[in-house]
């Protein structure tokens, strides 16, 4: 008995699908597992804005940039350069990615030309729970924690 190939009926081999099944199982794991640390991520985003500002602010300081002290203003919603004694701000600020607030407002000022300043600490959060603290010591020095 001759078959037509008009008879054969064309579909997937079950080969064929368990492929299809397998590799849509290894994209949904991997969408999974990235968005799961999407608020870690940003959160770490907007500690190294605060650890950046900080430690360009004391080596301003220390490199007598201006003949004037330097420092930052941690706000709820991001970060502002601050220079001269009385502190003022200089220029705009740089916002926290959306989902991230500092815990209190907060000014950090580094003297010139040692670069000391009283110490402190910046806690970060993000809405998912997650926290970061930046820490600058009585020396300058500034630590992620």
């Amino acid at each position: 008995m001759n078959r037509t190939p008009s008879a054969f009926v064309k579909a997937f081999t079950l080969i064929e699908l368990l492929v299809v099944i397998g590799l849509f199982t290894l994209m949904a794991f991997f969408a999974v597992a990235h968005t799961g640390n999407s608020g870690k991520t940003i959160l770490e985003g907007a500690e190294q804005t605060v650890y950046l500002s900080l430690e360009k602010a004391r080596n301003s300081a220390m490199g007598g940039v201006g003949g004037e002290d330097h420092g930052v203003e941690i706000t709820a919603d991001g970060v502002y350069k601050l220079r001269g004694n009385p502190a003022v701000r200089d220029g705009g600020m740089i916002p926290f990615p959306a989902g991230v607030t500092a815990a209190a407002a907060n000014s950090i000022i580094f003297n010139r030309p040692s670069g000391a300043t009283a110490a402190s600490a910046v806690t970060l959060t993000h809405t998912s729970g997650i926290s970061k603290t930046v820490d600058v010591n009585s020396l300058g020095t500034v630590s992620v924690q």
